[in-house]
């Protein structure tokens, strides 16, 4: 599983406007989250984690490739402006 699909498991076919009003989150905070542009803490994604059906672990587990990811396409972006 990647962090796309956990997030749309956590999810459940829900809009993002009523699970951040759930999780106790501002709505574009969780978008963020959603659209990969920045990562959760660890109580989101204890909830993510929860909400989706996998272990913390596991959920940490992604989030950590998902930032070795977006860390990488960043460095890439900067290579290419330098």
């Amino acid at each position: 599983m990647n962090y796309a699909e956990m997030i749309d498991r956590a999810l459940k076919g829900r809009s993002v406007t009523s699970v951040a009003k759930e999780w106790g989150l501002q709505q574009r905070t969780l978008d963020r989250y959603v659209k990969g542009q920045s990562i959760p803490d660890v109580p989101t994604i204890r909830k993510i984690a929860r909400e989706a059906g996998i272990s913390g672990d596991e959920a940490l587990e992604i989030i950590e490739m998902q930032e070795y990811e977006h860390k990488a396409r960043n460095f890439k972006l900067q290579m290419g402006f330098a």
